[in-house]
């Protein structure tokens, strides 16, 4: 533990607490345990960090809390503090810098002219505007697609871009794989390198290789993190980009990457009290500011999907002042 100003930061481990001392009946969070054990059979772990301590952790199972699991898409909103980072360290102009720009080598006569309007703002956003249908399982072939292409990222700046669509936010995964592109064009680092140097390494997040399948390696793959470390990151939002002392992200950035009014933002889902950092079946990190609260879930059930943020709404949310 280190403790900065009135601040508590975890060392190498974090510290533990307990529900009472956070000022949370105990119970409550028995009984969140109990639903997800119980009704959402694919959840591995549940993680309350509050006032810089752990104050609740379980394991479900055979999970053990040094494994690392694919934390899926939530490693969207750590490209989105890689963004910001990359803008304060000049990497990036600012949100508008166009995408062709950064790749004239894919400017060809195939390309959608609007592909020219393109920006980093849309990506973030996702409303590139590129055609992707709305479920998963009618994506799946386009990624297939992708997948035997020659160039992974020719593919996705050759794709069409719908007029009615762009500016508008529709959720795919095209956006954030060519953000990831970008990160790497403009630091000449894989992302894996710059991830380590920029954010894990300062908050002590200790990962594995970020993965990639893409042959010419443009494109960020899987990610896998343990729930603390998953905790970190949401700690580290959570104080505003700070770490001990150390602004690892601008504050501005964090501010206007989870801002807005709508279901989305910046690679971040909104939610009426925080925002959260979702994965398919329910991996999750949760940041509720005015609770002084993170909560992390490691989950895989894609199968009639239910998120595990309906156990805190039932069991915790209306208990601590998050109704």
């Amino acid at each position: 533990m280190v403790v900065h100003g009135s601040k508590i930061w975890p060392a190498e481990e974090w510290e533990y607490g307990t529900p009472s001392s956070a000022g949370i009946d105990p119970e409550l969070l028995w009984n969140a345990s109990k639903h997800l054990q119980r009704d959402f059979p694919h959840v591995y772990s549940f993680l309350v960090v509050q006032h810089g301590r752990i104050a609740f952790e379980q394991y479900y199972r055979g999970t053990r809390e040094t494994d690392k699991r694919d934390i899926l898409s939530v490693n969207k909103s750590i490209l989105s503090a890689l963004a910001g980072i990359a803008l304060a360290k000049g990497y990036l102009s600012n949100t508008d810098q166009q995408i062709i720009e950064l790749f004239p080598e894919f400017l060809s006569k195939d390309c959608d002219p609007r592909i020219l309007c393109l920006n980093i703002k849309h990506l973030l956003t996702m409303t590139s505007g590129f055609y992707y249908p709305r479920l998963a399982a009618d994506s799946q072939p386009m990624v297939d697609r992708m997948r035997r292409s020659d160039n992974w990222l020719r593919y996705i700046l050759e794709l069409p871009v719908k007029n009615r669509a762009m500016n508008r936010f529709q959720y795919n995964n095209f956006d954030a794989w060519l953000l990831s592109a970008v990160l790497q064009r403009v630091s000449q680092m894989s992302i894996y390198e710059l991830a380590n140097k920029w954010l894990f390494g300062p908050i002590g997040i200790h990962a594995d290789a970020w993965e990639c399948e893409d042959p010419q390696q443009h494109l960020a793959g899987s990610l896998h993190l343990t729930a603390k470390d998953m905790a970190r990151f949401g700690y580290l939002y959570l104080n505003e980009g700070d770490w001990n002392g150390v602004q690892v992200i601008p504050s501005t950035w964090v501010t206007e990457s989870t801002a807005g009014s709508g279901p989305y933002s910046y690679l971040w889902w909104l939610h009426p009290h925080g925002y959260y950092a979702s994965g398919a079946g329910g991996t999750s990190i949760i940041i509720l500011p005015q609770a002084d609260m993170v909560i992390v879930f490691q989950a895989k059930h894609l199968k009639r999907f239910r998120h595990p943020m309906e156990a805190m709404h039932t069991h915790l949310f209306p208990y601590i002042g998050l109704s």
